[in-house]
């Protein structure tokens, strides 16, 4: 838990002056971002973390949105202009905020230049401050009449962290900085000139907000032949209507999606998965169906130089889901403390409170929750989110004991248990005949050693004919046993499991003896 933040920080004090007050200069390449993409490849040994945040997309969005400007400018700013200058500020932006995660400069040149060059890789050498720009709104002050500087006024949402010695998240910051920028058009393009932290606007106080009332009986749901990253680009319309039929005459109250980053980003895909996300609330709503939306699935790398696109991935897919009545509350990542080791706890902390941050600006009526792979990890900003959720695979005995403990750290607020399940493929040839059965057995158990929780989702409607290997890895073995957690064989016949599911709510809110 990040305990509360100083008002006078001496190392953020030392980055805001080093990067904010300080007088930067940035590039914007004459080259095109395909170009730029390709020289970040060739140089991939070194320069990893550059090709890592771009690596998603064809190219980068800028993350800027333009105000009209206050007074009438020297020259106007065509849409041209704006284009170059938003990736301009984007680009370099992202440069930084790589640069301060890695204390790698060699990008910088690329950037900055002058004294602003010199003041950021100053600010690279403080190894444990970190600072990215999440999202500006640019408003000309001025523009030149030969076009070679513009001056702009800027709100520009930004995060500072530490991390302490052992690479945990020590203090947090996400603030709307007032700042005044200076452009300077030179021989190599765009650059960055200046730029004065004026203020800092503080964030709306953010109410709490309560999930949809009732026990919830939940189904992690993927059509059969479309689970994982398929789900998207594959979705349909009529398929879907009738899992959700069939998920409904099983007793559920609930489902639990996935959204993952790319098709809500890519501008070739974006408007169809926008389109058929609302398809899918309205079928749900249809049937009497809540729906939990979980983003960022199966997200690649928690590189700063990221987050930036993360936030427009949300300003994508958050008003949808908060315009649908059915939304139970939003799941912001799944099982990210998988992701503590490989990527540091402390990064992927901050990465986590700076995206519930931005939600609360975009969609602040809708509750936010994280689905912890491990009951353990509960207590990880517990204070700030509306919903504590966990996952319980670990032994069934101690499953009781779990829910307790979670309910003590939620101390009054919700808690789901958002997964549970067992595969009818023991792996064992001895155990095949009778593992459908084992199968119901174990769902059963959990669900009786579950009783107090706000909800259980069980993973998952189908039984998958192909699993998803970024998603479960190449072992045939554990392939093999993914395939098979589904309440519905491959041939589409229940298999013992869906039985409990009818009787699931029954048996969450039985007097424990």
């Amino acid at each position: 838990m990040t305990r509360p933040v100083p008002r006078d920080n001496r190392a953020l004090t030392r980055i805001a002056l080093s990067v904010g007050l300080a007088l930067l200069l940035l590039t914007v390449s004459a080259i095109s971002a395909a170009t730029l993409l390709a020289k970040a490849s060739e140089r991939s040994v070194t320069y990893r973390f550059f090709d890592e945040a771009l690596s998603d997309l064809p190219e980068t969005p800028s993350a800027v949105v333009w105000d009209a400007p206050a007074r009438r400018l020297g020259r106007p700013l065509t849409d041209a202009d704006r284009d170059q200058l938003g990736r301009t500020m984007t680009m370099g932006w992202q440069a930084l905020a790589s640069t301060l995660a890695t204390g790698v400069t060699a990008y910088l040149p690329d950037h900055f230049s002058g004294v602003a060059l010199e003041r950021s890789e100053l600010a690279a050498q403080d190894r444990d401050a970190r600072m990215v720009v999440l999202h500006s709104r640019l408003s000309p002050v001025y523009h030149h009449r030969d076009g070679s500087i513009v001056q702009l006024r800027s709100e520009a949402l930004t995060v500072r962290f530490l991390l302490d010695d052992a690479g945990q998240l020590d203090e947090f910051r996400l603030t709307q900085d007032q700042t005044l920028t200076l452009l300077m058009k030179e021989t190599k393009g765009w650059r960055l000139f200046g730029h004065v932290r004026n203020a800092v606007k503080a964030l709306p106080p953010i109410a709490p907000v309560a999930p949809k009332p009732g026990l919830l009986v939940g189904i992690n749901y993927y059509p059969s032949a479309s689970p994982w990253i398929r789900f998207w680009p594959d979705f349909d319309a009529d398929i879907v209507a009738r899992d959700l039929s069939t998920i409904k005459g099983m007793g559920a109250t609930s489902i639990r999606i996935f959204l993952q980053r790319a098709p809500f980003l890519d501008p070739a895909t974006r408007g169809k998965a926008v389109g058929d996300l609302i398809t899918l609330l309205q079928l749900a709503a249809d049937r009497d169906l809540t729906v939990i939306p979980t983003l960022f699935d199966m997200k690649p790398s928690y590189e700063p130089a990221t987050w930036a696109t993360d936030v427009l991935y949300l300003q994508t897919v958050l008003p949808p889901l908060a315009a649908a009545p059915n939304v139970a509350f939003v799941d912001l990542k799944n099982e990210p403390d998988i992701d503590f080791e490989r990527a540091g706890s402390g990064t992927v902390e901050a990465w986590l409170r700076t995206m519930l941050g931005a939600a609360q600006l975009i969609a602040p009526d809708l509750p936010y929750t994280v689905g912890w792979a491990r009951a353990a990890s509960a207590p990880v900003m517990s204070d700030a989110l509306n919903v504590i959720s966990y996952h319980d695979y670990q032994d069934i005995d101690g499953s009781r004991d779990r829910l307790a403990a979670v309910r003590l750290i939620a101390a009054g607020k919700p808690v789901y248990v958002t997964e549970i399940g067992s595969s009818s493929w023991s792996g064992l040839p001895m155990a095949l005949p009778g593992s459908n059965t084992a199968q119901a057995t174990e769902v059963e158990n959990r669900l009786t050693a579950l009783r107090g929780a706000d909800g259980v989702f069980v993973w998952t409607l189908h039984d998958f004919p192909q699993v998803d290997v970024k998603a479960v890895g190449r072992s045939p073995w554990v392939k093999r046993l993914q395939s098979n957690f589904g309440l519905i064989a491959a041939d589409g016949t229940e298999k013992p499991i869906a039985a409990v599911l009818r009787r699931a709510k029954t048996l969450l809110m039985e007097t424990t003896p």
